[in-house]
């Protein structure tokens, strides 16, 4: 719980003759104060109150009561608008329902309150103008109102004690905001727990027509007193009692001022004369107090718990002594930059970042008179040093951890990210091994950070030591053939010249090649020149050409020449292996080497890959066209068959075809082609089946189509050597034979003759179409696949004419024409199970009558 007093310019306490003690109202019971559910509105405009029988502190109805300070607990307030006065009320037993705002006896200055979040506090106000309860008022109403607002969200939350002995009375005076312009108790408010910490202090003084006056404000040694009612006062003598004072010590001012000679209690009396010369005696006992000095504080450092947090743990032990030094009965309050108040003393340590601190001397008793000062709390991070993790170094070179390359102060290295051992800056530095550096900086060491180094052992390139050259090559040090990462050449062992590419090489001179990795150069390498003439280019023909199957190498092409090398152009550095495959149209160069390396000739290369030959790879044959080899017909260039995929023999044109797999080859520029297979069959197709002779009535009109005959694709001749077809649909003749063959895959059979035999309609089996005709006798259309329709069959009709059918009364039902049945409907409605009759014209040209029934 926080105790804050509000501020003030200028007040007074009240005395008589009699020394009187401070008074204190209230119905609480300690100060402890606490949270509790009393609701609060936005906007301000309410009242906390709590109303007191004078009487019952002691008060005596001829005195006046003065009050000069009060004091109300809160748990919470927001906003810089949040503002509070004391009103002092005269009220009387019938309080609440008397009460009236005109009863007024005064009222405190407006203090705004410090901003606070879920923090009890007391706050004190000292009355600028004390409030006089004038003798003879028996109760009062003290009330803290918490002023309108133009913020909403300015407002305060009142805190009490656990217990009391009187009641809490709330009220506010706007609308919205229950109860509005009466005062209710809080255990009416539902709010049993809120028990207002409210209290007033002052003294209760006799009523009478002198008092003396002494001001409390922070002068330190100098008060000025005075008298009330002073123009009725004739004359008057002081005694400050102040014997150290010298002359000093007395007045006959009415409103002296006297400076004490030192800080301690004194006894002031004033005898003063009134108009009617009655003669008075006034005394005061005061407490003199020097004023309040902050003292200067030493400015505070301390390294960084952990960067980068910016907090560190400061020693607060001797900042108290440091502001105080010698002086007593004083208070010590700390706020920061923004007004906010810290625990006093300080907690040591004090986490804090770096911040400036506000520090307040004040009178104990007398929080207005105060001295205040600052002083700095000062982080010092703990920075780390800025360094690349990895570091390369070269050898033979001695480097060691003051060759690392880092950005700090007071640098310390160790062998270990924690702990471990401080090592001196000449210790030599290793490959592959992690150090650890801190920087000090105002004696504060940072964490460590890593550095790993690499120690590089550049070896030297590598190269043939003895190296010719063509007189004619005209070689600079770009020709001579080393192995490395960026070579330089100079002109000696160690030290000497660094040679440009473009040096022109002499012969019998030693040239020292180095190599650099990592940034890292090596040891020089030693490579002897000669200089020799340059010998004619190989020899050969200049066109060459092979097939692809040959899968010919560069040792394949014909060249006249020593030591021959081959490139793929005439400035290629690296030559090519000879057992490189050749490829078409393609121009590989040649020299060869006596001494040196000559100049290189070229040779244009063709390689020739013949397509096979075109053709299917399925033919057929049939067995009569006694097809050969020649048959199959290939597409292409010099036709070559062979019985098998490889090797083989050869086979002639005329080779007779059998079931079985012929390969066949083209040449082209003298390059035989791969191999194409091709499947021969020979088709031999088999006679087709018929008995012969066959027999037809003549009333059916038969044709060739009702032959009966088994075979595929059957066609009919006159003939055995007709190339006519005859068509199905062709009648047949008695005494007549036809030819029929079969056709599978395209080859046809030879011809079988079956002889046609026509009977007459009276005889063998034709014998009963004369007089008869069959005929369904009943039909059942009830769709369940048998019987479901009606009809004749017309090859016993005669042609072209159509059977009527009529029911028993004779009414036309339907016409059936040429291969067309009735379902038993008529007009899309069915006709009823009945006997029904029908007409129909036989092969004879005769009509014929019947009946048949429809069942259902």
């Amino acid at each position: 719980m926080n105790r804050i007093t509000i501020t003030l310019f200028t007040f007074f306490l009240f005395f008589n003759l009699n020394l009187y003690s401070q008074t204190t109202l209230t119905h609480n019971i300690g100060n402890a104060v606490i949270q509790n559910s009393m609701y609060s509105c936005s906007w301000g405009g309410i009242c906390w109150a709590r109303k007191f029988v004078l009487s019952d502190f002691g008060i005596k109805s001829n005195q006046n009561f003065i009050i000069n300070t009060g004091e109300v607990g809160l748990f919470y307030s927001v906003n810089w608008d949040t503002n509070l006065q004391f009103n002092i009320y005269a009220i009387d037993s019938n309080f609440p329902s008397s009460f009236s705002e005109s009863n007024l006896i005064g009222s405190s200055q407006i203090v705004k309150l410090p901003m606070s979040s879920n923090n009890t506090q007391i706050i004190t106000v000292n009355f600028e103008n004390p409030i006089i309860v004038p003798a003879g008022t028996q109760e009062i109403l003290v009330e803290v109102f918490q002023l309108h607002s133009t913020n909403s969200e300015a407002h305060a939350f009142v805190a009490g004690t656990a217990e009391d002995n009187d009641f809490s009375w709330f009220r506010s005076k706007k609308g919205g905001c229950p109860p509005y312009n009466e005062y209710k108790t809080t255990l009416s408010l539902n709010r049993p727990d809120a028990k207002f910490y409210i209290t007033v202090n002052g003294e209760a003084i006799d009523d009478t027509p002198f008092t003396i006056t002494v001001n409390k404000d922070c002068n330190g040694l100098q008060k000025q007193f005075s008298l009330v009612n002073s123009l009725d006062i004739k004359s008057v003598v002081w005694n400050f009692g102040d014997i150290n004072s010298n002359t000093e010590n007395t007045s006959t001012l009415i409103n002296p001022t006297h400076t004490f000679s030192s800080a301690d209690q004194y006894e002031v009396t004033a005898t003063f004369t009134d108009m009617l010369g009655q003669i008075y005696n006034r005394t005061k006992i005061i407490n003199v107090k020097s004023s309040p000095i902050a003292n200067k504080v030493t400015t505070l450092s301390a390294c960084e718990n952990t960067y980068p947090s910016g907090t560190a743990s400061f020693n607060t032990s001797d900042i108290q002594s440091e502001l105080l030094g010698n002086q007593t009965g004083m208070t010590v309050s700390y706020f920061d930059a923004n007004g906010n108040p810290f625990q006093s003393p300080l907690p040591n340590p004090l986490q804090s970042k770096t911040a400036i601190i506000n520090a307040r001397v004040a009178q104990a008793d007398n929080l207005n008179c105060y001295s205040e000062t600052t002083f700095n709390l000062i982080v010092n991070p703990l920075k780390i040093p800025i360094t690349s993790s990895l570091q390369s170094f070269c050898n033979p070179i001695n480097v060691d951890l003051d060759d690392i390359s880092i950005t700090g102060q007071n640098i310390k290295w160790y062998n270990s990210a924690t702990s471990g051992i401080l090592l001196p800056n000449t210790t030599a530095l290793q490959n592959d091994v992690t150090y650890y550096a801190s920087q000090t900086i105002k004696g504060c060491e940072s964490e460590r950070v890593p550095v790993t180094t690499k120690i590089h052992n550049t070896l030297p390139p590598t190269a043939d030591t003895n190296q010719p050259f063509c007189s004619a090559q005209n070689a600079t040090v770009a020709n001579i053939q080393v192995t490395g990462n960026s070579t330089k050449w100079y002109d000696a062992l160690t030290n000497g010249l660094l040679l440009q590419e473009t040096t022109n090489l002499e012969d019998g001179k030693t040239y020292y090649a180095s190599q650099t990795i990592n940034n890292c150069e090596s040891p020089r390498l030693g490579v002897t020149v000669s200089i020799v003439n340059t010998p004619s280019p190989p020899t050969g023909n200049a066109n060459q050409q092979f097939c692809k199957s040959e899968n010919a190498t560069l040792n394949d092409i014909q060249i006249i020449g020593q030591n021959t090398k081959w490139y793929d152009t005439d400035f290629s550095a690296a030559s090519l292996p000879n057992t490189t495959l050749l490829e078409d149209n393609r121009t590989y160069y040649a020299s060869q080497t006596i001494g040196c390396e000559g100049d290189r000739t070229p040779f244009l290369i063709r390689v020739y890959d013949t397509p096979m030959p075109g053709g299917s790879a399925n033919k057929q044959f049939c067995i009569d066209e006694i097809a050969t080899l020649e048959n199959i017909n290939l597409t292409g260039t010099a036709i070559k068959w062979y019985d098998s995929p490889t090797n083989g023999n050869i086979l002639s044109e005329t080779t007779l075809l059998q079931n079985g797999i012929y390969y066949g080859t083209q040449t082209l520029n003298n390059c035989e082609s791969k191999r194409l297979a091709v499947t021969v069959k020979i088709q031999d197709t088999q006679n087709p089946i018929a008995d012969s002779p066959q027999t037809f009535c003549i009333q059916k009109n038969a044709s060739i189509k009702s032959i009966n005959i088994t075979g595929q694709n059957i066609k009919w001749y006159q003939s055995t050597s007709s190339n006519i077809t005859l068509s199905e649909a062709v009648t047949l003749e008695n005494g007549i034979t036809y030819y029929a063959l079969q056709t599978i895959n395209n080859c046809e059979s030879n011809r079988i003759p079956v002889t046609i035999t026509i009977l007459e309609a009276t005889q063998g089996d034709c014998i009963n179409f004369v007089d008869e005709l069959p005929f369904p006798k009943f039909f059942t259309p009830n769709n369940d696949g048998y019987n479901d329709t009606w009809t004749i069959d017309f090859a016993y009709l005669k042609p072209n004419t159509g059977i009527k059918i009529f029911n028993r009364y004779g009414k036309f039902i339907k016409e059936l024409s040429t291969n067309t049945s009735w379902d038993g409907n008529y007009l899309g409605s069915q006709e009823p199970a009945s006997d029904y009759w029908f007409t129909a014209t036989r092969l004879n040209g005769k009509e014929y009558r019947g009946h048949f029934s429809l069942k259902r």
